[in-house]
């Protein structure tokens, strides 16, 4: 089932996030209170999770890349679907990351643990370089996340 309706982009007062509220309880329309969703923002597909952030609000986020997309800013209305992701939730892990984890369990270990959304995140935070230094330089920099990760669940990344 899906639903359709026209929100306004919101920046966040105290981080570089956007995000649109949901005019809807999420968990009454369907049936969860953490929903695999495929999201349109005027047309363009976005794939994640749908949840409570810190808040009683139902609010979801728009990524950078969905930003640069709409050539919007806070303030703007943008259309919004969303209907349930019933796919299976799987990323193709690079080639780069795989020959890493042969020989690093751990970060390995760390990497299988995460959700979907946070390993796409670090597929495409590392495929997105456009030099092959800037993408080296973010392998390792992901591959000492997941190391940390593993002996501290509670590291967190940054970009």
């Amino acid at each position: 089932m899906k639903q359709a309706f026209d929100a306004i982009l919101i920046k966040d007062t105290t981080i570089d996030v956007f995000y649109v509220h949901i005019p809807f309880n999420v968990e009454e329309v369907f049936g969860k209170k953490r929903l695999p969703i495929n999201a349109w923002f005027d047309g363009h597909l976005y794939k994640g999770t749908l949840a409570r952030y810190n808040s009683l609000d139902w609010n979801l986020i728009v990524n950078k890349q969905i930003r640069a997309k709409l050539n919007k800013e806070a303030g703007e209305y943008v259309q919004v679907v969303i209907e349930e992701d019933m796919a299976p939730r799987e990323i193709e892990t690079p080639e780069i990351l795989l020959n890493i984890f042969k020989e690093n369990k751990e970060a390995e270990a760390s990497f299988n643990k995460m959700s979907f959304t946070h390993k796409k995140e670090i597929v495409l935070y590392i495929l997105e370089a456009k030099k092959e230094e800037t993408k080296m330089r973010r392998v390792e920099k992901s591959i000492r996340y997941l190391q940390d990760k593993f002996t501290n669940p509670k590291a967190k990344f940054i970009f």
